[in-house]
């Protein structure tokens, strides 16, 4: 029998037991109940289930990444799960979750994190986004209802 395989804690990468760093992330590869143990360890106390919480991005880890370094700095609670597993057919997914009290100032955060990911954002375009009929990140076509786009997970805040 083979021993299970072994998890990048970064981007969630499934490797063979006997590979020892992530070839994408380059950091040391862990099983799973070491996985679940660290992020059970890195989960604030203070935020409620996932479930009372309000999701502000749906990305990819590095996006995920930057977001909760800008988050960190300006000491707002959050959280980040894994959604879907990084495979070589498909890129991995994180979601990013806040309280519901916290989602206004997160929002600008996130405005000023797209802004440095996508340089060619216009200024204010996931802050104050207009009704549009597409994305202004990614292009993807978006009902001006809409609060977050499908395609790439921006969060459009809206002016109430």
């Amino acid at each position: 029998m083979e021993p299970p395989p072994k998890l990048c804690p970064e981007c969630g990468e499934e490797y063979l037991h006997t590979v020892a760093t992530c070839g994408d992330c380059g950091v040391p590869l862990v099983d799973e109940s070491e996985l679940a143990r660290r992020q059970e360890e890195t989960a604030p106390s203070e935020l409620p289930a996932s479930e009372e919480l309000a999701s502000l991005r749906s990305a990819d880890p590095s996006w995920i990444r930057a977001l909760s370094e800008a988050l960190s700095v300006e000491r707002i609670p959050h959280r980040v799960e894994l959604v879907e597993a990084k495979s070589r057919a498909r890129g991995g997914r994180c979601v990013l979750l806040v309280r519901r009290e916290d989602t206004e100032r997160a929002l600008g955060i996130d405005a000023q994190v797209a802004r440095s990911q996508i340089p060619d954002l216009p200024e204010g375009s996931s802050a104050g986004w207009s009704e549009s009929e597409s994305c202004p990140a990614c292009g993807e076509a978006v009902d001006a209802s809409a609060h977050e786009c499908a395609g790439c997970g921006l969060v459009f805040a809206t002016e109430e």
